[in-house]
């Protein structure tokens, strides 16, 4: 059936085709002119398929931002207490193990942490002196006053030589 078929087409390829219509030919070219010459009119150009996948992107990429941004500006709903910097200080934890404080560590209730004679630390935001001793307790540390720099003191992380201690005053302000 197959030599059936092929003996059929190459019948119908020998025959000769019919000649185009002239008119159809001249009406399909007047056509074919008018619809170029109303696009450019029209300025329509073909958009580059990558122009869509970056705007996409970059929608993707400000939602991650905003989403981002908004989290850390809000914050959580628990208060934790977080080391910002440090330098030669540790976490005594509740259990007794002792861990090194590192930027980022969050510093759980019962905890104490040991400021080294050469160290300072920043957790949350009190700057910690060097020979801190403080405990943590509901979320928030428990100082003494000579245990902190003052709020305009040096960050410890930022500094060479540890932090100077502040000295209580004993003398109210005068008013």
């Amino acid at each position: 059936m197959t030599d059936e078929i092929e003996q059929r087409l190459d019948a119908l390829g020998r025959t000769p085709a019919t000649p185009a219509d002239q008119q159809f030919a001249d009406r399909l070219e007047s056509h074919l002119r008018a619809v170029g010459a109303q696009r450019q009119r029209a300025g329509a150009t073909s958009r580059p398929w990558w122009q869509p996948v970056v705007v996409a992107a970059a929608l993707v990429v400000a939602i991650g931002v905003g989403v981002l941004a908004a989290d850390r500006w809000l914050g959580s709903d628990t208060d934790e207490l977080v080391v910002v910097a440090a330098i030669d200080t540790e976490v005594v934890l509740a259990d007794g193990s002792v861990v090194a404080a590192v930027p980022g560590l969050v510093v759980p209730d019962g905890a104490r942490i040991l400021v080294g004679d050469e160290g300072g630390a920043t957790v949350g935001d009190v700057v910690l002196a060097p020979g801190a001793e403080v405990d943590v307790a509901g979320g928030a540390l428990v100082v003494e006053a000579d245990d902190t720099v003052p709020s305009d003191g040096p960050d410890p992380d930022r500094t060479t030589s540890p932090p100077s201690t502040a000295a209580p005053s004993s003398t109210p302000p005068e008013s």
